[in-house]
């Protein structure tokens, strides 16, 4: 009984521990540059199809600075970049009537934008055959089909109307979800 309760105390004190750090971590002004931000897939942002956690965010960011400095381009602030994984997740999870497959990602990438090698597309964009075509090529593909079969005249209409749609719980205290704009907009 008595290793039973400290075993209880001893899961309650970690879990309130745990919960303590996720806390800190958005309420702070630059969680990405917090040690702890990767070392856990904290959840910042979360819809009934998932959540986007604090290594996605990370990730995305990573791959927009070798982008942004293989295209000497200016990275975009962390907020554009959380919009764009956000509508992303969004996008992903919306009806379909025939989903965009990683198969139709590399026809697209090959056929279309030309680019069959792994040096052609490291060189270009930074970024691996398998990344690109994963974090870049299947989203625009997914944004694009669905786009056209919501009658959306641009990504921005398409993106309003989606967040009216669907619920999004932004839990970063610095940043809220904008349901008209469809957007992360700083507070």
């Amino acid at each position: 009984m008595k290793s039973a309760l400290l075993s209880f105390l001893g899961i309650g004190a970690l879990l309130l521990g745990l919960g303590g750090i996720w806390i800190w971590l958005l309420a702070t002004s630059d969680p990405l540059n917090q040690p702890i931000a990767t070392a856990a897939p904290w959840p910042i942002a979360c819809t009934t199809r998932g959540c986007i956690t604090t290594m996605d965010w990370d990730r995305h960011v990573k791959l927009r600075q070798s982008f942004a400095a293989t295209v000497n381009e200016e990275v975009p602030e962390a907020n554009k970049v959380l919009t764009t994984i956000l509508r992303q997740h969004i996008a992903h999870y919306a009806q379909l009537r025939s989903p965009v497959t990683l198969a139709d990602a590399q026809r697209y990438r090959q056929d279309i934008l030309n680019l069959k090698s792994e040096v052609d597309v490291k060189r270009l964009t930074g970024l691996t055959v398998s990344d690109y075509d994963h974090y870049v090529v299947l989203p625009f593909l997914e944004q694009e089909s669905l786009r056209q079969f919501r009658q959306a005249e641009t990504t921005d209409d398409l993106y309003q109307k989606l967040a009216k749609e669907r619920k999004v719980f932004l839990l970063l205290w610095q940043y809220k979800w904008d349901t008209g704009k469809g957007m992360v907009v700083k507070k």
